[in-house]
C-alpha cells in the first residue's frame, strides 16, 4: 500500500485559509457527533481523517466506521484513511528528549504528561518511522504530521521519510 506524508508549513498559510480550515474541522466534528446526521456524513466521502497519538485508538476509530459503512452499505475499502499525529523528532533520542522537555515548558505542562499525549510519536527518526509503520500497516494512506518545531519538518523530511517502506 502507498502511504503519502504530508508536509506544511504553517507559515505558507494565509490566515483566512487557517480561520476557513478551522471552521471547516468544528462543522464536521458536529456532523460526526450528530446521530441523525451521521449516515449524510458517510454517504459521499472519499477519505476520513483521524487525529490519534496510538494504534488502540485508531483500531476502535477505524472499526467504528467500518461499522457505518456496513450499516450504510458503503464499501470501506473505498475511503481512504488517514491520520494527524503530533511528532517531535530528534536525531537521536537525546535530543528529541531534550525537544520534549522544551515543548513542556513552553505549554506549561509536564514532561510526562507530553510524553503520554505524544505515545511513540517522539524519539529518533528510526522510532518515529517504525511508529508510523504501525499505521500504514493498519491501512492508513496519508499521514498528517503535526510538527511542534519548524525544524522537525527538515528533520524529517531528511531522515524520517526515507526509513518508511
Amino acid at each position: 500500500m502507498k502511504c503519502f506524508i504530508l508536509l506544511i508549513n504553517p507559515g505558507s498559510c494565509p490566515r483566512t485559509a487557517a480561520r476557513a480550515t478551522a471552521s471547516i474541522a468544528v462543522k464536521h466534528r458536529q456532523v460526526r457527533m450528530t446521530a441523525c446526521s451521521r449516515p449524510l456524513s458517510l454517504r459521499h466521502p472519499s477519505r476520513s481523517h483521524f487525529f490519534v497519538q496510538d494504534l488502540e485508538t485508531l483500531e476502535r476509530k477505524l472499526s467504528a466506521l467500518r461499522r457505518h459503512c456496513d450499516d450504510l452499505g458503503r464499501d470501506y475499502d473505498e475511503i481512504r484513511k488517514g491520520v494527524g499525529v503530533r511528532v517531535i523528532v530528534g536525531r537521536d533520542d537525546e535530543e528529541a528528549e531534550s525537544r520534549l522537555r522544551m515543548e513542556a515548558v513552553a505549554l506549561g505542562t509536564t514532561v510526562e504528561y507530553l510524553r503520554s499525549l505524544l505515545g511513540d510519536a517522539y524519539g529518533a527518526p528510526e522510532k518515529v518511522a517504525s511508529f508510523l509503520e504501525e499505521y500504514v500497516d493498519k491501512g492508513v494512506g496519508l499521514i498528517t504530521p503535526v510538527f511542534h518545531y519548524l525544524d522537525d519538518i527538515e528533520l524529517f523530511a531528511e531522515e524520517v521519510i526515507p526509513l518508511l517502506k
